[in-house]
């Protein structure tokens, strides 16, 4: 893959390295029962792409600000059109900068989905306050999938964003780099 994932491990889909738990102990949840409706739609709709992998066309390249790595639009993608499933490994929480907070499983301790050491093209979408992608989650095979979702029409070309949320900036080092 062009040497982008040189120094972490190409994961088509997420890895649980926790013990596994019963599928109840998500189902019976309040908070899967406060978004079961929700959850179905996104299973309804998305649960096949996500159990084949699917990506969108998408390349990784130099990212618009030259601070790294971003990912583009290879063709006009349309909007609600599924990206790919943010994977890494699901594991307790230590906070590292490719991490999403994980919903509370009853009985285990806070977890979160990191791309730290392994993980796929997702990885390296970006941070914008004008994001053109969004992120979901919903029940899959035992485990909330991360799901990254188009906003809009995202023209070939373009680069990909999503707003990371307040919770990213607050939790310790993390910079800001606003281009002028």
């Amino acid at each position: 893959m062009n040497g982008y994932f040189d120094d972490i491990v190409y994961l088509p889909r997420t890895v649980n390295t926790i013990s596994p738990w019963s599928d109840r102990l998500i189902l019976e949840s309040p908070y899967y029962l406060e978004n079961k409706d929700e959850f179905g739609r996104l299973f309804d709709k998305f649960s096949e792409q996500v159990l084949n992998s699917s990506i969108a066309n998408i390349i990784i390249s130099e990212s618009s600000n030259k601070k790294g790595f971003g990912v583009f639009a290879a063709s006009d993608i349309p909007p609600g059109t599924l990206i790919g499933e943010y994977t890494g490994y699901l594991q307790t929480g230590c906070g590292d900068p490719y991490s999403w907070d994980y919903p509370e499983i009853p009985g285990y301790p806070e977890l979160e989905l990191s791309a730290l050491k392994g993980g796929n093209e997702t990885r390296f979408i970006n941070h914008s306050f004008q994001p053109n992608c969004l992120a979901e989650h919903f029940p899959l095979e035992g485990i909330y999938v991360i799901i990254i979702l188009s906003i809009n029409t995202i023209k070939a070309g373009s680069e990909l964003f999503l707003d990371y949320g307040d919770d990213y900036w607050l939790a310790g080092d993390r910079e800001i780099i606003i281009e002028k």
